[in-house]
C-alpha cells in the first residue's frame, strides 16, 4: 500500500482516492462558469512591476493546505491544479443539488450546488463576485483531521507564476509580466529543467518521452499520487523497469466504499530533458476515462514527482519549471 492517503484531482471532476488501508473517499466536483472578477488579479498584480508575495503552506497527505477566506470565514484550502474554479465545502442542508457523475471514475455520484461566493481573500488575492460550486467536505476533514474550507482552483492561480518550495513549504507567488524569460531565478537553486505546456481543459499538460514513446501527463498538485493509463503501458512493455523490492498493488475506496479493484504500480524512467527520473505510477484505465471528458492525456503527475523539486508553475508563458 501507499504510504501515504492518495488524492487525484482531474479538469471538471475533483477525484479523491485513497488507498484502502488508510479509509478514504472519492467526490467529485463538477466546475464551470468564468467571471470577470477572476482576472482582477491581473489588475492588481499589473499596477506594480513584478510584484513578488510569499506565503506558507501546509503538506499533508501530498496535499498542499494554504489559509484563505471565504465570505468572511477563515480555513484551510487545497490548492489544486486539477481542478478549474473555486469549490467551497458547505452543507447542502436538503436544497436543491445537481447529482455529478464523474465519467465512471466512481459509482455514487456527489451531490453539489451553483452559488455566488462574496469575497475570497488569499495572500495578495482579493476576489469578489465569484461563481463557484459547494458540496459538502466533511468526509475530507474527517479523513485529513483538518477542517477544509474549500478547493482553491485554476480559475484563482491561472494569473500567477507560482513557486511551490515542498522542502521549506513556502509558495512564492509572483505577477504576469511580458516577455519569454524567466522573471527570477531562484536563489541557490539550479534549474533542472524548463517544459512547455500546454492545455487540456483546466490542467497543464507536459509531454515526455519514455524510451522513444512520448506520455502526456498532467501536472495536478491535488494529486497524491501519480496515476498513469494502463492501456499505454501494455502497448509498450519495453518501458517497464525491473520490480523493486516495494509493494506494488493498490486498493482504492471511493466514496467510503471500496470498488472491489486492486490498482498496480510500476516505475518507468523518464526523459525530463537531458536527466532520466524514475517514477512510480499507480496504473488504471485512465485515458479511456479521460476522453469521456474530451481530455487527451495519457496520465497525471502528482505530489511523488514534484515533492522532489522546487516546482515553478508559469501559467502566463506555457511552461513548467523543475529547481533543485
Amino acid at each position: 500500500m501507499c504510504g501515504y492517503r492518495c488524492v487525484c484531482s482531474l479538469y471538471l471532476f475533483l477525484f479523491l482516492l485513497f488507498p484502502l488501508s488508510n479509509r478514504g473517499q472519492h467526490a467529485q466536483v463538477v466546475l464551470f462558469s468564468t467571471t470577470s472578477s477572476v482576472f482582477e488579479l491581473a489588475d492588481t498584480f499589473n499596477r506594480a512591476p513584478a510584484v513578488r508575495y510569499y506565503t506558507s503552506f501546509v503538506e499533508e497527505a501530498g496535499l498542499i493546505w494554504v489559509w484563505a477566506t471565504i465570505d468572511g470565514t477563515s480555513g484551510w484550502c487545497l490548492l489544486d491544479t486539477g481542478a478549474p474554479g473555486l469549490i467551497v465545502h458547505r452543507p447542502l442542508n436538503g436544497a436543491l443539488a445537481l447529482p455529478l457523475q464523474a465519467s465512471g471514475m466512481a459509482g455514487e455520484p456527489q451531490a453539489a450546488m451553483p452559488v455566488e461566493i462574496n469575497s475570497l481573500r488569499w495572500g495578495p488575492i482579493e476576489l469578489n463576485d465569484i461563481s463557484a460550486w459547494q458540496t459538502d467536505l466533511s468526509r475530507l476533514t474527517a479523513l485529513l483531521n483538518r477542517s477544509v474550507l474549500g478547493v482553491l482552483g485554476m480559475e484563482v492561480l491561472d494569473q500567477l507564476r507560482l513557486t511551490i518550495d515542498y522542502g521549506t513549504e513556502i509558495l512564492l507567488m509572483e505577477s504576469a509580466t511580458t516577455g519569454a524569460g524567466p522573471l527570477f531565478a531562484i536563489p541557490g537553486a539550479r534549474q533542472i529543467a524548463c517544459l512547455p505546456f500546454e492545455w487540456a481543459g483546466h490542467v497543464p499538460v507536459i509531454e515526455l518521452v519514455v524510451k522513444g514513446h512520448s506520455l502526456r501527463l498532467g501536472i495536478d498538485t491535488g494529486a497524491s499520487v501519480n496515476l498513469l493509463d494502463s492501456g499505454w503501458l501494455r502497448k509498450r512493455r519495453d518501458v517497464v523497469l525491473p520490480t523493486k523490492d516495494v509493494p506494488r498493488n493498490v486498493q482504492l475506496q471511493f466514496l467510503g466504499q471500496a470498488d472491489g479493484q486492486v490498482y498496480p504500480q510500476q516505475d518507468l524512467r523518464l526523459e525530463v530533458e537531458t536527466k532520466k527520473v524514475e517514477v512510480v505510477f499507480v496504473l488504471m484505465p485512465f485515458r479511456r476515462r479521460a476522453r469521456r471528458m474530451d481530455l487527451d492525456l495519457d496520465g497525471l503527475l502528482g505530489y511523488p514527482f514534484l515533492k522532489n523539486y522546487r516546482v515553478v508553475l508559469d501559467f502566463q508563458h506555457n511552461r513548467l519549471e523543475l529547481w533543485q
